[in-house]
């Protein structure tokens, strides 16, 4: 009887038949013992009740999974919309996007080090498609399993070369470091202006400190001292990564400290007498345009720095409802 009652319930369809023939054996076991079968109905009910929670659960989790696991598509990839600041999307698994407040997109693995979260760029999109940055991901983690390091080591010369050494430094480390576009642009013309013409095809372990000091003598021969020191200690930054990737084993840059002179004081050209002030008044209140004349004339009253002037005016703008004081 008690077996027909478990038939009824379907514990066949919730069950596998292992399963099954073992509740069936211990129902029989109780009906011997002489246990009623309104308890022991409420006591097959309540198995039940777990059975399909369990189930629900498998599919529950099974499901996250999945989301976790794959969350970005091709699609979504190429929408993902620049915003006011740098954000990531997440792939699962350790892998995201890193969208640019520039519109340019750099994948990014997260894994742990020593206990510590560290990241690693893989490339760019659309060089590096979805699939690619998942089959690199893939394989960099089956390398941190087998206790290598996370990228295998490079034996051609012409991937070592100083351009080469700055494109990875650049994309893995300074970008990270700093937040605002506008500096990251900076670094970069510096390099392609005054660095990579001269030594970026150079294999980087090449590179001596009598080359970046020819390189340093060209910026000081026009004068711009303080470009000089810049690049040398942009230089300086690039080959400590070198370093640290076991491409070159010092760095020629710290033997030049102090061989760039500090940059001569120039003076302005400044007006010192009162007539000549009076008639640079007269010329501001006879300028034609409204904007540099107020302009102008706030900085006569206040002595304030040009970027001061310009913040201000970006200040009353917003206060008065321009919209284009938010570009």
């Amino acid at each position: 009887m008690l077996c027909n009652l478990f038939n009824g319930l379907l514990l066949r369809q919730l069950l596998n038949p292992r399963q099954s023939n073992l509740i069936q054996k211990q129902a029989r076991n109780l009906e011997n013992q002489g246990i009623g079968l309104v308890a022991l109905s409420g006591i097959i009910h309540y198995i039940s009740v777990l059975i399909q929670t369990e189930a629900y659960c498998k599919t529950y989790y099974r499901e996250k999974e999945a989301y976790y696991k794959m969350t970005l598509s091709d699609v979504g990839v190429k929408s993902a919309k620049p915003m006011d600041k740098r954000y990531m999307i997440g792939d699962g698994d350790t892998l995201y996007l890193e969208v640019m407040t520039t519109g340019k997109k750099y994948w990014r693995l997260r894994y742990f080090k020593d206990s510590k979260a560290s990241w690693h760029s893989i490339g760019e999109y659309p060089a590096i498609t979805l699939s690619e940055a998942r089959d690199r991901k893939a394989a960099m983690k089956q390398r941190l399993r087998d206790g290598l390091p996370l990228v295998a080591e490079k034996t051609d010369e012409k991937l070592n070369t100083f351009a080469n050494v700055t494109e990875e430094w650049l994309v893995s480390v300074h970008d990270m470091k700093v937040s605002r576009d506008k500096d990251r642009q900076y670094t970069r013309n510096r390099l392609n202006t005054h660095v990579l013409p001269f030594i970026g095809e150079r294999e980087i372990a090449t590179i001596k400190s009598s080359d970046i000091l020819v390189m340093l003598k060209r910026l000081e021969a026009i004068g711009t001292y303080e470009m000089a020191r810049r690049v040398r200690s942009i230089c300086s930054q690039i080959f400590c990564y070198a370093i640290a990737t076991g491409r070159v084993e010092n760095d020629p840059t710290y033997a030049l400290k102090g061989a760039i002179p500090p940059a001569k004081p120039k003076h302005h050209a400044s007006i010192t007498t009162p007539s000549d002030i009076s008639v640079l008044l007269r010329a501001i209140d006879a300028y034609p345009q409204t904007v540099v004349r107020c302009a102008m004339w706030f900085s006569a009253y206040t002595f304030c720095r040009p970027e001061e002037i310009r913040h201000a005016d970006l200040i009353l703008r917003r206060r008065s409802g321009d919209c284009r004081a938010k570009k």
